[in-house]
């Protein structure tokens, strides 16, 4: 369980870094493209990945599947907030899609 708990803790740090990345880009392209959206949703200060399983290894089961739930339940909200963002850049400014596109491409 520990494992599925920092690949969420990992998912979770990889949707933030994209969408802060999207962001930048609507920021420096279109910031219309922002208005309008739901607010981000918040969550703790994320600590390392060490820090995290260290953290992790002294809670119960019970703990463990409630950190599970909650970490998933936060990894849809994050994939949520990203699909939402990724349909108003398309509507608005398909220019930075292209080079959101892009950049997957180069990255795989």
């Amino acid at each position: 369980m520990i494992q599925s708990l920092l690949e969420a803790f990992n998912h979770r740090i990889k949707l933030k870094l994209y969408i802060d990345h999207l962001t930048a880009l609507c920021l420096e392209r279109n910031p219309q493209v922002l208005a309008g959206l739901p607010s981000l949703p918040v969550n703790e200060e994320e600590e390392d990945e060490v820090s995290r399983e260290r953290q992790l290894q002294s809670l119960t089961p019970e703990q463990l599947a409630e950190e599970l739930e909650r970490g998933e339940k936060g990894n849809l909200a994050l994939q949520e907030y990203t699909d939402n963002l990724l349909q108003r850049i398309s509507d608005l400014c398909p220019d930075v899609l292209e080079q959101v596109i892009q950049m997957l491409e180069e990255a795989a």
